[in-house]
C-alpha cells in the first residue's frame, strides 16, 4: 500500500470530515477497475469491513501464515520480537543453541502433518 493510500486510511480513522473520503475512493476505485479485492481489514467489525459489507462485497476469513525458512535470521533480525533485552538475550539463545532451527522445523513439520487432507497422507 502506498503512503497516500495509509494517509487517506489513518485519517479517515481519526477525522471525522474525512470520513466521506473513503466511500469516494472505493467507488472511484471501483469504477476504474471493477476486478478489486481488500485484505487486513482485522475483523468484520471494523469499519472498512462495514464499507465493503455495505458496498455489496463478499466478505471471507482467511488465516495468514507464514513459514520460517531460516530460523537463525529470523530469530536474530525479527526487531518487532526484540524489544526488550529479556527477549533478545533469548532469541539469541535459541538461535545460537540451534533451538530455533529444530524448534521452527518441528513446528512447521506438525502444522502440515495436521493440515494435510487424508487422501495425502496415505500416499
Amino acid at each position: 500500500m502506498n503512503q497516500q493510500a495509509v494517509n487517506v486510511r489513518s485519517r479517515t480513522f481519526y477525522f471525522r470530515q474525512y470520513a466521506p473520503l473513503a466511500t469516494e475512493i472505493l467507488f472511484d476505485a471501483l469504477a476504474k477497475q471493477s476486478l478489486l479485492f481488500g485484505m487486513g481489514i482485522r475483523g468484520y467489525g471494523e469499519p472498512f469491513a462495514k464499507l465493503f459489507q455495505v458496498a455489496g462485497w463478499r466478505l471471507f476469513s482467511i488465516p495468514f501464515y507464514f513459514r520460517i525458512c531460516h530460523p537463525f535470521r529470523f530469530r536474530r533480525r525479527i526487531s518487532f520480537l526484540r524489544r526488550s533485552f529479556t527477549k533478545r538475550l533469548v532469541l539469541d539463545l535459541a538461535a545460537f543453541t540451534g533451538l530455533a532451527w529444530s524448534g521452527a522445523s518441528s513446528l512447521q513439520f506438525l502444522r502440515t502433518v495436521v493440515h494435510q487432507s487424508p487422501r495425502q497422507r496415505r500416499s
